[in-house]
């Protein structure tokens, strides 16, 4: 019986170092999330080597865990807003992801950490100080013969524009990780800016680890600082078909309560790092979710091209879903002009129309069929979207003009819908969280 208690307070013991969720109201108070409210590194180290019954893969892995907690400290949400609590920016901080993915293909599980390390380097237009790129580091730790050595160490990641940065630095993080042909993992850092994009991906091939620099400029596309194709672009940009794992770190002007209105929860990354240092405890082995379909690649090729087309970058956003319920969702792209909506046919994509943008939003309520809600200047309309025979049908339902309020789809009958998730073209995010969210 005391030999139970004592795995079981272990197992509390370490999932307690992923749920530290508490929301702050300033930058500063991401260094502020001290360890006293929770276990201290020196409990942590005496109850591990409580647990040599455990195979030593994962008590080394629950060691390096303790002391990237111990350094950087337990994952937390920073959360600063303004008055209303309805905009502002948010980040994770802390050893925000764990997970367990074979990266140099050995048949062993290797722990990949995503961490904060505190250094805020940039500012929104609210001059608050919001992380970047550098502010976040990758590790891959392996296990050999019980010793640990360390696969990768890379310190940043990816990085994305909402807005043109002209007089403040607008930045997103996050860190996408995909399967490859050859069944290998492959970390993938999507970064933008004023005219050029570019994308980071790293993988390991023939015993090393690989670095494959992809940037876009002037309309040329480089590999490594040579001349590609575009065919070779595609190839090494959107051939994927599973994700492994996509975690948004930081959003710049999104506060924690406005992510969630569109279906993006941190909660969502720390809650699945908990499940992993739970299984460690447990001495099983655990993965983040894993999302394939294969229209992901030819989505994926669809989102670049329309990246590399941009100049304004705040002026397009996508969307997914499954309008016409045939199993296979839908591609929406907003570029805050026109509606554009792709489809995929026998393994092609296809584009199956436009409709003017109308300051509008999508709403869906699990059936066939969109519902959009837009006004401006007191005029608003209510449109019913389809798709038959992969064309678009647009059915207005209402419009009219108020001197108020604007009415709610309630209003109107509609009270069963829900706001469906719009994301940025720049970040697969959506399509990793689509199957669970819609």
């Amino acid at each position: 019986m005391k030999r139970c208690f004592v795995i079981l307070f272990i197992v509390l013991l370490i999932t307690g170092c992923s749920r530290n969720t508490t929301q702050n109201s300033s930058a500063n108070s991401a260094s502020s999330q001290t360890k006293n409210d929770l276990p201290t590194a020196s409990t942590s180290e005496t109850l591990l080597s409580e647990i040599a019954q455990y195979p030593s893969i994962y008590k080394s892995y629950m060691q390096k865990c303790s002391d990237l907690t111990d350094k950087y400290g337990y994952a937390g949400i920073t959360n600063n807003s303004d008055y209303s609590n309805t905009s502002g920016n948010s980040y994770l901080t802390g050893l925000c992801v764990v997970d367990l993915i074979d990266f140099n293909g050995d048949g062993v599980k290797d722990l990949l950490v995503i961490y904060s390390n505190g250094t805020l380097t940039g500012k929104n237009s609210n001059e608050i100080l919001i992380p970047q790129s550098k502010s976040y580091e990758i590790e891959i730790w392996t296990d050999i013969n019980g010793e640990l050595e360390q696969l990768l160490h890379e310190s940043f990641v990816g990085d994305f524009l909402s807005f043109d940065n002209t007089y403040w630095d607008t930045d997103n993080c996050m860190v996408t990780v995909f399967e490859n042909k050859a069944k290998m993992p492959v970390i993938q850092l999507f970064n933008n800016g004023q005219n050029s994009l570019s994308y980071t991906d790293l993988y390991y091939s023939g015993e090393k680890v690989v670095k494959d620099k992809l940037d876009y400029s002037a309309k040329k596309f480089k590999l490594n600082g040579l001349n590609i194709t575009e065919t070779v672009w595609n190839e090494k940009v959107g051939t994927y078909n599973k994700i492994l794992l996509s975690a948004l770190l930081s959003s710049d002007n999104y506060s924690i309560s406005e992510l969630k209105n569109d279906g993006i929860d941190y909660n969502d990354t720390l809650s699945q790092t908990d499940k992993v240092l739970d299984a460690l405890g447990n001495s099983k082995s655990a993965n983040f979710k894993v999302v394939e379909a294969n229209y992901f690649s030819l989505y994926f090729q669809q989102l670049d091209k329309i990246n590399r087309s941009i100049k304004d970058l705040e002026n397009y956003n996508y969307s997914i879903y499954d309008i016409d319920k045939n199993g296979t969702p839908e591609l929406i792209v907003n570029n805050y002009y026109t509606f554009d909506i792709y489809t995929i046919v026998t393994g092609k994509i296809v584009h199956c129309g436009n409709f003017p943008f109308k300051d509008c939003s999508f709403y869906y309520n699990g059936k066939s069929g969109l519902i959009s809600y837009g006004g401006h200047m007191g005029y608003y309309h209510v449109d019913k979207i389809t798709l038959n025979n992969k064309t678009i049908k647009v059915k207005t339902i209402k419009d009219g003009q108020t001197n108020g309020e604007y009415p709610k789809l309630s209003d109107f009958g509609l009270d069963s819908y829900k706001s469906l998730v719009e994301l940025y073209t720049d970040t697969p995010y959506l399509l990793y969280m689509y199957n669970d969210k819609i």
